[in-house]
């Protein structure tokens, strides 16, 4: 066991840390330290929102087609989407903002633009974990994940 700090308190951890993320959540409360066992803190969306296809459905044909721009209609202030297949890094999209003076004001613009992605060459059997976080201006995380069966 090992104490770890919560704000003004300390209390004991049973578990020891197994990633090495600093996230800021109860027990990553130093960057040197093992941080906790949750590897992403953030705001859960349901899949379909996100434009994840739903988990009955078999990618048979080792191909998956994402709707991310259904998760940047719900949400606007995305700056940065990530996918993952299998807890690895497939796909970054991300979109600039520039300031712009609009009559005499300073104004953020958006530049560039989302595209819907698909995913290929994913894995023949077993099952496959898409895992979509979408980043917004403020840093806030919106984590989505489904998982399906490769058939």
């Amino acid at each position: 066991m090992r104490w770890v700090r919560t704000g003004h308190r300390s209390r004991k951890l049973k578990a020891p840390c197994k990633r090495r993320v600093n996230t800021g959540c109860a027990c990553c409360w130093s960057a040197r330290k093992q941080s906790c066992k949750r590897n992403w803190i953030g705001t859960p969306v349901p899949p379909t929102e996100a434009g994840l296809p739903p988990a009955n459905s078999c990618v048979a044909k080792q191909s998956v087609r994402l709707r991310l721009l259904n998760l940047v209609r719900h949400h606007h202030n995305l700056v940065r989407i990530d996918v993952y297949v299998n807890g690895r890094h497939r796909v970054k999209e991300t979109v600039r903002f520039v300031h712009v003076k609009v009559h005499g004001h300073r104004r953020l613009v958006k530049k560039g633009r989302w595209h819907n992605v698909t995913l290929r060459n994913l894995p023949q059997t077993g099952s496959v974990v898409i895992k979509v976080v979408g980043t917004t201006s403020r840093h806030y995380h919106l984590i989505s994940k489904q998982t399906y069966k490769a058939c």
